[in-house]
């Protein structure tokens, strides 16, 4: 009898430890390790800024082509080329043909209008939900024309 509980006794113990620490770990919040992020750039096309005059379409070239590269460089977004629109901006109408930019594999779409009044720029915008087919938002700024040389 001394010799089953010398056995039994240090078994029982070891046992009672793992049931205690198993049932301990199933009743522990659950820890989620986060090592690195796995964020897949937007791709989002953005087309030139169209205008009444050739100037003003000039204009809205530049403006298109800074915001692609901002919009580059911050990691976000995946500015999609030009050379693969469909529809040219310069004829669209108030509203997208969706059908034809989901088929560029964009998710998002920014169109504009730039157009000189006087010694004003009117610079209007627009995003757009490709996939939702609605715009986002929309924006129109007016401020005084500076010239920039680079």
């Amino acid at each position: 009898m001394v010799f089953l509980t010398r056995i039994v006794a240090p078994s029982f113990f070891v046992l009672f430890g793992f049931t205690t620490l198993f049932s301990s770990l199933l009743r522990a919040d659950p820890v989620i390790e986060i090592t690195q992020g796995n964020v897949d750039p937007l791709p989002i096309a953005i087309t030139e800024f169209t205008g009444p005059t050739s100037d003003d379409r000039l204009v809205g070239k530049e403006i298109a082509t800074i915001v692609s590269s901002d919009l580059k460089r911050s990691g976000l977004f995946n500015p999609l080329p030009n050379s693969g629109f469909i529809e040219d901006p310069h004829q669209m109408g108030a509203i997208p043909r969706f059908s034809d930019w989901r088929l560029t594999k964009a998710q998002a779409l920014v169109t504009g209008l730039v157009q000189k009044q006087g010694t004003q720029l009117r610079i209007e915008f627009r995003l757009w939900d490709v996939f939702a087919e609605k715009q986002i938002e929309g924006m129109a700024l007016t401020g005084q024309e500076m010239i920039c040389a680079v």
